[in-house]
């Protein structure tokens, strides 16, 4: 009889011992044993499916990070990369200035020849820009030579940079020798890669193909640079002068380097 008041009656009681009795006896005398076996297989399959998708796991984070760790090295490689093409690039144009140099071996060593490069060309196209200034000795006045051919004179200078005015700009004047017969003038600037020479005395013998050298005798070219060939000559016998067109061996438009004679190196 159930008594709401204290609980379960005694044949429920009894009818609870009786069963688990049964129970402590089934898995002793191993009837659970086929449905223990099945219950194992079943949790093992489960637990190894577990450990192989974990492992699995494991293995795509290792893989993620190691590509982070790729990319650190990536990036530490293209710096390093970077580094090594400027001083390679560096080693190139030093290179150049030295084989310049040697080029240029020939020339007066009372001067010292600075290796220089063009930065910018001006709108006129006969100022240059070039990538040293007075931090090399360079100053105004300064010649610009390539081969002993005479470019033009240092016109403004700045620490590390300077201008060059060339000998082709209207603004340019320059003693000059016409070598063949000896007779003395000033070289003009008219326009890229040509000058003219004006006042020649009519009687006077000038050709074309007669090399022309400067003079020396301004304070500020040196003797003996190479200007270039006179291409033409204008002569009347009219006129008391004659005029003769001037082609410099340089070609200006393609100018990349060349050297500043800084003079009084020895004396600095």
């Amino acid at each position: 009889m159930y008594d709401t008041k204290n609980g379960m009656s005694n044949s429920t009681l009894v009818s609870g011992l009786v069963v688990s009795l049964l129970l402590i006896l089934f898995f002793k005398i191993g009837i659970f044993n086929p449905i223990y076996a099945s219950f194992k297989g079943a949790t093992e399959s489960l637990q190894i499916a577990n450990y192989e998708y974990f492992q699995e796991m494991q293995a795509d984070l290792d893989f993620f990070f190691n590509i982070e760790g790729v990319r650190d090295e990536n990036k530490i490689l293209n710096k390093e990369n970077s580094e090594l093409r400027s001083k390679i690039q560096l080693q190139k144009l030093q290179l150049e200035d030295y084989s310049l140099i040697s080029n240029q071996s020939q020339f007066n060593k009372e001067y010292h020849q600075e290796p220089v490069r063009v930065l910018r060309v001006l709108p006129n196209q006969t100022e240059i820009i070039i990538n040293k200034g007075s931090d090399y000795q360079i100053k105004n006045n300064d010649v610009a030579v390539i081969e002993n051919n005479l470019l033009g004179v240092v016109i403004e200078v700045n620490n590390n940079f300077a201008k060059v005015r060339l000998i082709t700009d209207s603004n340019s004047k320059v003693p000059v020798i016409i070598q063949d017969v000896n007779l003395k003038g000033i070289a003009y600037g008219e326009k890229m890669n040509s000058l003219s020479i004006k006042d020649i005395p009519n009687n006077q013998q000038v050709s074309e193909g007669f090399t022309v050298i400067s003079a020396g005798n301004d304070g500020v070219v040196p003797y003996g640079l190479a200007m270039g060939y006179i291409s033409k000559v204008n002569s009347s016998p009219a006129e008391i002068n004659q005029a003769a067109t001037m082609i410099s061996n340089v070609k200006f438009n393609a100018l990349n380097s060349f050297f500043i004679l800084v003079k009084d190196y020895y004396e600095n």
